[in-house]
Formats: C-alpha cells, sequence, structure tokens
C-alpha cells in the first residue's frame, strides 16, 4: 500500500493531479496512511473519498472527520468554520489537546489570543470556507 505524506513536492503532484478531475471522486483505497493536510485538502474540495476499510488510513479518516466531539489527547477533528462562536471552541480543542503548561494565565492567553486570530483571518478572509484540524506531535514537542 501507498502513503501520502506531508511534503511540498507531494502535495503539489497530489493537487495537479486530482485538480483536474470532474467526477468528485477520489480513490485512495491504495493507501495505507494519509497525512492530515490531504484530508483537509479533500474537504475543502468537497471531493468524495474512497477508502479501503481495512486500512489504518480509513480508520484515521473516520476520527478526522468525526463531528460528534469525540475528544483524543493529541488531534482535533476536522471541522468546518464559519462564525466566531466556532472560532472559540476550536481554539479551546487546541489547547486542551495541545497540553502545553504555561506559567500564567497571561501567556495562555495570549497564545490563545494568536489561535483566535489566525483561525479568524481564514473565517474573515478567505475566499472559501475555513477547515481547521489540529494534531500534537509528542515525539516533535
Amino acid at each position: 500500500m501507498d502513503s501520502l505524506f506531508f511534503d511540498e513536492k507531494t502535495i503539489i503532484e497530489f493537487i495537479n493531479q486530482y485538480n483536474n478531475k470532474f467526477n468528485n471522486k477520489i480513490d485512495l483505497s491504495s493507501h495505507e496512511f494519509v497525512d492530515t493536510v490531504y484530508w483537509i485538502i479533500l474537504k475543502t474540495l468537497n471531493l468524495d473519498v474512497v477508502t479501503n476499510e481495512r486500512s489504518p488510513a480509513h480508520s484515521y479518516a473516520q476520527y478526522l472527520f468525526n463531528n460528534n466531539d469525540k475528544k483524543a489527547k493529541t488531534t482535533v477533528p476536522i471541522r468546518e468554520i464559519k462564525s466566531g462562536r466556532e472560532v472559540g471552541k476550536f481554539v479551546n480543542e487546541i489547547l486542551d489537546s495541545s497540553g502545553l503548561d504555561f506559567e500564567d494565565w497571561q501567556d495562555k492567553e495570549a497564545f490563545k489570543y494568536l489561535l483566535v486570530e489566525l483561525v479568524n483571518n481564514a473565517v474573515d478572509h478567505g475566499k472559501s470556507k475555513a477547515v481547521a484540524c489540529a494534531q500534537k506531535f509528542p515525539k516533535n514537542s
């Protein structure tokens, strides 16, 4: 099985490969792993995705697209964000899953402000819907 990892060359090839398709469907059933950034791209493009149900990529996608507030220690599922209330909820989920330990509330509020501004800018100034996800990689922390 193939894997789609996060690197600039692979992402550009991926987008170019599916950018000219008119059938609105993409077959990823041969992929064992698909990095989160690709799921975000697929969500943004509103493509229907075919996966192999026995593949780890399928179970990961099921979690990422789960919108019933299922919690994980390191991941905030993919959200389509349309309003300020949704921005606040998403940012709080990021803070909860980050495991960051702030020295005081001012540091936490400053970090929270940066995240809110970043997501708000996507909502307010983006030319498409705002789609967001967050994941902490403990080995990279």
